[in-house]
């Protein structure tokens, strides 16, 4: 990891109670296998840990928010796999977001404000349809069977093997409710998520089918935003 030396006012201000959450990683390494964005790159500083010293680091005014530091800061996910496997409850979700929100205040930002990226961020992953569209292609080459060929191309190959197998199309849309499954234990809202309806719609089935087995009643709002 290299540390860029700062001698002036911390880029990052955080008051005593965010900064003693930052003290709760024992940096042992559990979040390194569940974080994605580690396992592509291998890199400490893209690991949950490696953050979290960064964010550290920016606090005590010892590294300054360069574009390097901020360009490991926004390639996390926000996923919180590693909040599943930390042993010490550290706050990773909060505390990505709240340091995220705090540099972007002081025009200190995610460092990819391409076009392209925006117009996605926008305009397309927001609405599960569009998304729906946009890779319409992908799911056609893997109907196919074609998806491996593809993925041994330049540039599209990557993209192509960062795609998972998409569920069948009739699962993208839920019912409104379902019906508990025996007598009726409670009443539960499901989030189905705007990329996650068309990537993952098969987990969201799964999710709905298992509450109300439990005895819940599963409602599933068809106007849901983006969340």
């Amino acid at each position: 990891m290299t540390i860029e030396k700062q001698k002036t006012l911390p880029d990052l201000l955080l008051d005593d109670e965010t900064f003693e959450l930052l003290m709760d990683c024992i940096h042992c390494g559990f979040c390194l296998p569940t974080c994605p964005t580690f396992a592509l790159t291998g890199d400490e500083t893209d690991s949950p840990r490696g953050r979290l010293y960064y964010m550290r680091l920016m606090a005590e005014g010892r590294v300054a928010a360069s574009p390097s530091v901020l360009t490991h800061l926004d390639r996390c996910l926000d996923c919180r796999a590693c909040e599943t496997a930390c042993p010490s409850g550290v706050q990773y979700g909060f505390l990505i977001e709240r340091v995220r929100s705090l540099l972007a205040q002081k025009g200190k930002g995610p460092v990819r404000h391409s076009f392209f990226y925006q117009f996605l961020i926008r305009y397309i992953f927001p609405f599960a349809n569009r998304t729906e569209v946009l890779f319409s292609p992908v799911r056609i080459s893997q109907k196919l069977g074609i998806s491996k060929i593809l993925c041994r191309l330049p540039f599209l190959g990557r993209l192509m093997s960062m795609v998972p197998p998409l569920p069948p199309l009739k699962l993208r849309h839920l019912p409104e409710r379902l019906a508990p499954a025996g007598p009726k234990k409670g009443r539960v809202g499901l989030l189905t998520g705007c990329v996650g309806s068309v990537f993952y719609s098969n987990v969201n089935w799964a999710a709905a089918e298992v509450l109300a087995a439990a005895g819940y009643e599963v409602i599933i709002p068809t106007d849901q935003p983006c969340c």
